[in-house]
């Protein structure tokens, strides 16, 4: 089972524009929202299924840090960083 945990920074913006900009970048990046948990600006993400399924989160927290934090039984921890990197992505491109 690979596992995958990164960390990036979005200076100059608030958590709760952080986390709003999660819930749109999440689709995005080829990731299904399951479960939301406002209050602690979290998302539970899934995608796929089979060998292929990813079951990980996305949460904003103070400091405007987002952590990405993916697994899955069949895929590497190369595929699960390359999808934390489109995570990432998106969610620059909708902060600024």
């Amino acid at each position: 089972m690979a596992k995958i945990q990164k960390t990036q920074s979005y200076a100059g913006k608030s958590a709760g524009d952080v986390y709003q900009a999660i819930l749109k970048a999440v689709p995005l990046a080829g990731l299904q929202v399951w479960k939301r948990r406002d209050i602690a600006w979290l998302v539970m993400v899934r995608s796929g299924s089979g060998s292929e399924a990813i079951d990980g989160n996305v949460s904003a927290r103070p400091g405007t840090q987002v952590t990405v934090s993916l697994a899955s039984q069949g895929l590497s921890e190369a595929d699960l960083l390359a999808r934390s990197e489109l995570v990432f992505a998106e969610i620059g491109k909708l902060v600024g």
